[in-house]
């Protein structure tokens, strides 16, 4: 059940809000943390810096990357 729903309710998510660039620069680096085969990383900022978008963001990106 969960399988058939993942790709129909990330196709309808679009993100209203642009990742600013140390957003991008994190998830980009905590990308290459799980390509070494890292399966444990820790994403700390400080209050109001986006962890919840961050983390949302490699969540998405993650599903999406092991369905191809």
């Amino acid at each position: 059940m969960i399988q058939v729903l993942v790709p129909e309710i990330l196709s309808e998510f679009k993100p209203e809000f642009k990742l600013r660039d140390y957003q991008e620069r994190a998830i980009a680096q905590i990308h290459e943390f799980f390509k070494s085969r890292l399966i444990s990383v820790l994403l700390y900022a400080p209050t109001g810096a986006g962890k919840t978008a961050m983390s949302s963001q490699i969540i998405r990106s993650t599903i999406i990357t092991s369905k191809t």
